[in-house]
């Protein structure tokens, strides 16, 4: 039984779609000002998030929602899911180069002590979907650089 690449790949998108749910359930970090760790849940953060772009910092990594939301909205063209979950992966690595998060409206800010599972979740649905766009691209480059029997044979008659 032969396992086509476009299978594999439609398991990749909905592992990506699936673990991206999941974060959203979980706690995504802890900072200095929460005694109990357990204020950043991943839905929150991500209609908050909105907001936080403004503010820059570590709030940019946001900027990875909309990345890989358009990288599952166009998945049948690989070079742009391609493009736009990689942005996804650089921008929600980005967060990790942060040591303080916008912690209120009002521009505080606070050091960021923990990664919970939500943000290791959420990035690791980004990591899913670029590999299954790496392994979809890759599948395509290989079909470009395959010549043709005919073109063979003409070659060899020379």
């Amino acid at each position: 039984m032969k396992i086509r690449t476009n299978d594999i790949s439609k398991v990749f998108l909905s592992v990506s779609i699936i673990i991206f749910i999941i974060s959203l359930t979980q706690d995504a970090y802890c900072t200095s000002n929460s005694s109990s760790c357990d204020d950043s849940p991943g839905w929150l953060v991500l209609l908050i998030g909105t907001i936080g772009v403004i503010f820059g910092g570590a709030c940019v990594s946001w900027l990875a929602n909309p990345f890989i939301l358009l990288s599952w909205i166009i998945f049948k063209k690989v070079k742009y899911s391609f493009v736009c979950s990689l942005l996804a992966v650089i921008f929600s690595a980005s967060f990790l180069l942060f040591n303080k998060i916008v912690s209120d409206e009002a521009g505080n800010y606070s050091e960021i002590v923990h990664y919970h599972t939500g943000y290791w979740l959420w990035f690791s649905s980004m990591i899913v979907m670029l590999m299954g766009n790496i392994i979809r691209l890759s599948n395509e480059l290989s079909k470009i650089r395959k010549v043709p029997s005919t073109c063979r044979s003409v070659q060899t008659m020379k």
